[in-house]
């Protein structure tokens, strides 16, 4: 079927292994949605992802993906070769590690500029670009109060600074 999900709240909750916001199967677009999950075990099997792609090309834009806990926190993971994003746009990645983008390719994105031109590693004609990493700034100064679980996002930053997830690309 299909499955559009928009100005939502997901919570993909804490788990030991795995936990993902969508598990993506199918024809799903997902756009200006807050998705976060948490994992708390450790080492490379231990994945937070906001979006886990089963198969399929789903639409992911405008999205905040927010990993916490101890273990590997990404944005996205494909769980295998061939399933990738047909709209990959305009996401704030807070809260990952490195790489945020688990490509089941083995071509996983290292930095920011990877991030947006992951059409030219996938090979795939999605729309890509806008997508957000900020390494430098600290997770918790981009939200009213991660700890509380309050995802609402500030600005300035304390000390001034604007917030670089505000008018950031074609959408907030």
């Amino acid at each position: 079927g299909q499955l559009l999900i928009t100005n939502c709240f997901i919570d993909g909750g804490l788990a030991s292994n795995h936990a993902s916001g969508i598990e993506a199967r199918g024809i799903v677009r997902a756009g200006f949605n807050t998705i976060v999950s948490q994992v708390n075990g450790t080492g490379g099997l231990s994945i937070a992802a906001g979006v886990r792609i089963l198969d399929g090309h789903p639409a992911i834009g405008g999205n905040i993906l927010v990993g916490q806990g101890t273990g590997q926190r990404v944005g996205i993971v494909e769980t295998q070769v061939g399933t990738s994003p047909s709209w990959f746009e305009g996401n704030l990645f807070v809260g990952v590690t490195i790489p945020p983008y688990l490509n089941a390719d083995g071509e996983s994105p290292a930095t920011e500029d990877d991030l947006n031109h992951f059409e030219h590693t996938t090979g795939n004609p999605s729309t890509v670009g806008g997508n957000y990493w900020p390494q430098t700034v600290a997770t918790n100064s981009l939200f009213t109060s991660l700890a509380n679980r309050d995802y609402h996002l500030v600005h300035p930053l304390p000390g001034g600074a604007p917030n670089p997830a505000v008018n950031r690309g074609d959408t907030y």
